[in-house]
């Protein structure tokens, strides 16, 4: 969101991990009526403009309204094998 400074003002919703301690994704709670990365995604959109969805390629995330496309971007996590090395 570009703030009367010129400043553009972000977000990002880290979506990864194994919940192993939670037993499901953690996105993917119910928080009310929607999910939980539906709430924070509504949350966070309300002030931040991009706001960065972060998750494996293989993730199947939610489905968001078609509202948020207007600000949500969804980018995979590189795979640990593809991640840099200092020195590469």
């Amino acid at each position: 969101m570009q703030r009367e400074t010129g400043v553009v003002v972000g977000g990002i919703v880290l979506c990864g991990g194994h919940s192993r301690r939670m037993g499901s994704p953690k996105f993917a709670l119910p928080f009310g009526p929607i999910s939980m990365l539906q709430h924070m995604v509504s949350r966070l959109g309300q002030s931040l403009d991009p706001v960065v969805v972060v998750a494996a390629p293989e993730q199947r995330l939610p489905d968001l309204p078609d509202e948020y496309s207007l600000f949500v971007t969804y980018t995979p996590t590189p795979a640990p094998w593809q991640e840099s090395t200092p020195g590469s």
